[in-house]
C-alpha cells in the first residue's frame, strides 16, 4: 500500500490540500515543487564503491561511453567504479555525469541508484476531482462517476538536470480521467506518486508539433478523453497498460 504522501528528499516539496467528496474519493490539490539542480557527488558516492582493474587484460566495457573500462594514469582516486547494489561498474565521470541528469537507474539493470528516483518533472499542480452522473465508456456497470485529474504546470526554467538547462519552456495544463472504481482508486494512488516525484511529464521536444522546450508527457500513458479514440475511452487494456508503465519506474502498489 502506498503510504500518504510526506515531504521528498532532493528539493522535492509537495503541499497537498484536500476537501471532502463523494464517498471513497477525495477532491485534492497536490503541489510538486521540482529539485532547484540536479543531484550532487556527495549524493552518488554513498552508493557507489572504487573498482581497479587489470589495464592490461581487461576488455569490459563501460556500458554508458561503451569505452574500454580502465584506470587512468597517475588518477589519485579509481576512476572506475561499481554500483553496490547491482554491482554493475562504470567510469565514474559518465555514471555521475548520468546522475546529475536526474537518472536516477541503473542503466544495465534499471536498478535504483538511490532511494528518491526522483524524474525530471517540472514544478506542477495535480487537482483530482469527482464527477458524478458520468462514465467512461466501457465502465458503464462497473463504477459510479469519473475520477478527473487536472494537471497545471506554469512557465519556468530548466534546471541542470533538464534537456537544456537555463532555457525557458512555457507553462501548460491536462486534462485526464479515470473509471471511479477500484481499480482506477488504486491507480490513482500510483499516479500520485508519479507526480510527487516528477515522472509524469518532462521538458522536451513535443512530438504533436516538433517543436522544442516544451512540457511533455514521460512513459505514463494517460487518457485525456471521454469519447472514443486512441487517447479516450473504451480501452479495455488501459489500465493494465498504464500499470505496468508505473511498474516499469518501480513506482509502489
Amino acid at each position: 500500500m502506498i503510504a500518504p504522501v510526506a515531504l521528498l528528499g532532493s528539493g522535492a516539496t509537495p503541499f497537498i490540500t484536500t476537501t471532502a467528496a463523494n464517498n471513497s474519493i477525495q477532491n485534492e490539490q497536490i503541489d510538486y515543487q521540482a529539485p532547484s539542480q540536479g543531484n550532487t557527488i556527495d549524493q552518488l558516492s554513498q552508493y557507489l564503491e572504487p573498482v581497479v582493474f587489470d589495464t592490461t587484460n581487461n576488455k569490459d566495457e563501460c556500458p554508458i561511453c561503451l569505452d574500454v573500462l580502465h584506470q587512468t594514469s597517475g588518477a589519485a582516486t579509481s576512476t572506475v567504479v561499481r554500483m553496490k547494489k547491482c554491482r554493475h561498474c562504470f567510469h565514474k565521470d559518465c555514471i555521475v555525469k548520468m546522475f546529475q541528469s536526474q537518472h536516477n537507474r541503473c542503466p544495465t539493470c534499471r536498478e535504483l541508484i538511490d532511494g528518491d528516483g526522483l524524474g525530471q518533472g517540472p514544478s506542477g499542480r495535480m487537482t483530482i476531482t469527482f464527477i458524478s452522473g458520468k462514465n467512461c465508456p466501457g465502465f458503464e456497470y462497473d463504477c459510479n462517476g469519473v475520477i478527473e485529474i487536472y494537471y497545471s504546470m506554469p512557465s519556468g526554467i530548466q534546471t541542470s538536470y533538464m534537456e537544456n538547462p537555463g532555457q525557458n519552456y512555457f507553462g501548460t495544463s491536462r486534462k485526464a480521467y479515470l473509471p471511479h472504481n477500484e481499480s482506477g482508486r488504486k491507480l490513482l494512488a500510483r499516479l500520485k506518486f508519479a507526480f510527487t516525484h516528477g515522472l509524469v511529464f518532462r521538458i522536451g521536444t513535443s512530438l504533436t508539433t516538433g517543436t522544442a522546450n516544451e512540457i511533455t508527457w514521460a512513459s505514463i500513458h494517460h487518457k485525456t478523453s471521454l469519447n472514443a479514440g486512441a487517447h479516450g475511452y473504451p480501452d479495455d487494456q488501459y489500465l493494465t497498460n498504464c500499470n505496468d508503465a508505473l511498474d516499469a519506474l518501480h513506482v509502489p502498489k
